[in-house]
C-alpha cells in the first residue's frame, strides 16, 4: 500500500529518521524489496492514499504523470509542478532524425489538478511518501500524518539523536545562498 504525503516531515526526520519511527513505534512492515517497485500503473492493484493535504494542495493521483514511479520503502521527494516542456525525438520515413519539442498546453495541465487548485506559475513541491506490505490500521496511518505533516515529536527523540553521527536521522535546515555570498560560504582549502 502506497501512502502519499504533502511536505518533507515538519520535525526534521528524513528517510532514514522516518524508516526508523515506523520500524520503533510499532506503525507496520515498509515494502523494501528491490523486486517491488510501485508506479502510477500497478499501484491501482496494491493500493494508494493520497493524504487531505495533498488533495487541499490540488495534488490527486493525475497529478503524477503517466511513467511516475514511487519504488518501496521511505521516500522524501521534491519536484517542481510546471508545464511539461520536453525535447523528444522524431524519426521520418527519410531516416532522417529531428528533435521535437512537445509543450503541454494548459488545459492539460489544468486537468492534473483538483478543480480550483492549479497554480498560476511554476513552484516546488515537496512530497513524503511510503510503501507497507498492508493496509495501515487508522491510528498508525493519523501517526505517521501527523509526524510528516503537522511536525508531531516522535515518542523517543532521544534516539533521533546520534552524537557520532548528527546527520544521521535527521536532517538540518541549510539556508540557500546565492552568487557572491556563495563564495564566502564556501571554505576554501
Amino acid at each position: 500500500m502506497l501512502y502519499v504525503f504533502a511536505g518533507f516531515p515538519r520535525n526534521g526526520l528524513h528517510a532514514g529518521g522516518l524508516r526508523l519511527l515506523v520500524e520503533t513505534e510499532g506503525i507496520g512492515l515498509l515494502e523494501e524489496a528491490p523486486i517491488v517497485q510501485y508506479t502510477r500503473e500497478n499501484a491501482g492493484e496494491f493500493g494508494y492514499r493520497m493524504s487531505d493535504q495533498c488533495e487541499r494542495d490540488g495534488i490527486g493521483w493525475h497529478w503524477f504523470p503517466e511513467n511516475a514511479t514511487f519504488g518501496n520503502g521511505v521516500t522524501v521527494h521534491k519536484t517542481t509542478a510546471e508545464y511539461r516542456d520536453d525535447r523528444v525525438l522524431h524519426y521520418h520515413d527519410d531516416q532522417t532524425v529531428t528533435w521535437e519539442k512537445v509543450v503541454e498546453e494548459r488545459p492539460e495541465y489544468e486537468a492534473r489538478w483538483v478543480p480550483g487548485t492549479c497554480p498560476q506559475e511554476s513552484h516546488v513541491v515537496h512530497l513524503t511518501w511510503l510503501v507497507f506490505r498492508h493496509v495501515l490500521p487508522a491510528f498508525a496511518y493519523e501517526r505517521l500524518r501527523a509526524v510528516i505533516e503537522d511536525g508531531a515529536a516522535p515518542v523517543s527523540p532521544e534516539i533521533y539523536e546520534n552524537r557520532d553521527e548528527p546527520g544521521r536521522y535527521k536532517s538540518e535546515t541549510r539556508p540557500l545562498v546565492f552568487g557572491k555570498e556563495r563564495r564566502h560560504a564556501i571554505p576554501s582549502l
